[in-house]
């Protein structure tokens, strides 16, 4: 059964059930206006022809019963039948004719008397002044009362007339309910089915689906909790494959560094040497050499970080410390370059956000993103370093007013070996971020107000247990 089913039934049945109740007590409420109105109606037509100067003879009681559409009986003292409209040959029941004369029968409603298997209420009216019956076979006695009986059947008839068109208005309004409902739920119906198509999809392998959200209702809360789950396993996913060929890299990079690292040191030594012994000519190509080895030295260096990741130690570190330190330190260089640095935040010592990590390599974290930031700026440009806290810690912000990065690019910009410098080697950012991670922490990019931005965040340090100091 569909989930539309599920939830249309069950609505449908408590209206069909709600409406029938309700029907039912129509009935009920019903039968007992009409009993009230049939014993009004039989204690009226008793009363008024008991008082009538004629007669109670079975072709009266005929004439009246036909009049009014009830049965008739004339009763002696003791409640035995005189004459009656019943057929020729009924016999009424006497004790229940008679027992309509006690006192008791006359303080408890309409009673009931069966007559030839059918039901009927009865009133009762004393008639101790009508004539004495006269006609054959009759002796002349004098009627003591005069018995009005009702059918049963008219009674339940009228309620069944008001329960008949309840019932109907059930059976339509549960059918109308129900299509109300599927087609209120349709929308939802389908929105369920779309994020069940999405799981069977990433169940699947599927990581591209998507279920679009609308609304404030629960199936847009679960479809946004969706979304957040896919989020996290398409990032699980791709820091694993991340993982992996950093890995499967690093192992490259450590054969090749270890390789080229000895004869590159031959070679430097070897061309120092010559560079002593050279003339004022010759020494510019040595020194060329020189710093090219220098550089290849630098390369070698950034290999052997992916390929032997250090975890370093653990310690609460000031970041605004951090921060002064590289920007003194490289203070002459961004002149050099032209490059104007505004920082904002905290200076080092003051009560700035403080997180868990190692200085070294956070320091060489916020070293490569000042100088990438003021190379992208070039001359005139302008580099601004903002330090805040974070709700999980602190945030570093290093801003550019370069021109960022070009589109083909971004999405593969922490990537190793990707640059768009000319003499870049491109594994600045992917160290950068590998460190961040390792810290738990993360590094992105972003384009804000015609600036590009690199965004640093590091979880909080933790508080060092506080040791009681005996007194």
């Amino acid at each position: 059964m569909g989930l539309r089913a599920r939830l249309v039934i069950p609505v449908a049945g408590a209206s069909a059930a709600a409406l029938t109740l309700g029907g039912w007590l129509a009935l009920r409420l019903a039968e007992r206006a009409e009993a009230r109105a049939a014993e009004a109606e039989v204690r009226l037509i008793a009363g008024f022809a008991a008082h009538l100067d004629v007669p109670l003879n079975a072709e009266a009681l005929r004439r009246l019963a036909e009049a009014a559409g009830v049965q008739c009986a004339a009763l002696a003292e003791d409640g035995e039948p005189l004459a009656h409209t019943f057929g020729a040959g009924a016999e009424p029941d006497l004790a229940a004719l008679r027992r309509l004369v006690s006192p008791a029968a006359e303080a408890s409603g309409l009673p009931a008397v069966r007559v030839e298997g059918k039901l009927y209420r009865a009133a009762l009216a004393a008639t101790k002044s009508a004539p004495p019956l006269r006609g054959p076979g009759l002796s002349g006695p004098r009627p003591a009362w005069l018995a009005v009986l009702v059918p049963e059947s008219r009674i339940s008839e009228a309620g069944a007339a008001v329960f008949r068109p309840v019932l109907l208005v059930a059976v339509l309004g549960a059918v109308a309910v129900a299509l109300l409902a599927s087609l209120l739920l349709l929308p939802s119906v389908r929105r369920v089915r779309r994020l069940a198509a999405a799981a069977r999809a990433v169940a699947g392998g599927d990581l591209s689906a998507d279920v679009p959200v609308s609304g404030r209702d629960e199936v847009s809360a679960l479809g946004e909790s969706f979304r957040t789950m896919l989020a996290a396993v398409r990032d699980g996913r791709e820091r694993a494959v991340a993982a992996e060929k950093l890995a499967a890299l690093g192992q490259l990079a450590a054969a090749v560094a270890h390789e080229i690292r000895n004869p590159l040191a031959a070679i430097r030594m070897t061309t120092e040497m010559l560079r002593r012994d050279s003339s004022p000519e010759g020494r510019e190509s040595l020194d060329l050499l020189v710093r090219e080895a220098s550089r290849l030295e630098l390369f070698l260096d950034d290999l052997l970080s992916f390929a032997r990741p250090d975890p370093g130690r653990r310690e609460n570190v000031d970041l605004a410390g951090i921060v002064s330190d590289v920007l003194d330190l490289e203070g002459p260089r961004l002149d050099h370059l032209g490059v104007s640095v505004r920082r904002e935040g905290p200076a080092a010592g003051a009560a700035g956000p403080r997180v868990s990590g190692d200085p070294r390599r956070l320091t060489q974290v916020v070293l490569n993103l000042v100088l990438n930031a003021a190379e992208a700026a070039g001359p005139g440009g302008r580099v601004a370093v903002r330090l805040s806290e974070a709700p999980a810690g602190a945030a570093l912000e290093v801003r550019d007013s370069g021109p960022g990065v070009p589109e083909p690019v971004r999405d593969r910009l922490f990537s190793p070996f990707v640059t768009t410098k000319p003499n870049g080697t491109g594994l600045g950012l992917a160290l950068s971020r590998r460190i961040a991670r390792e810290h738990g922490g993360d590094l992105a990019y972003v384009r804000e107000g015609g600036e590009t931005v690199f965004r640093l965040t590091l979880p909080a340090a933790r508080e060092p247990a506080r040791v009681p100091v005996p007194s």
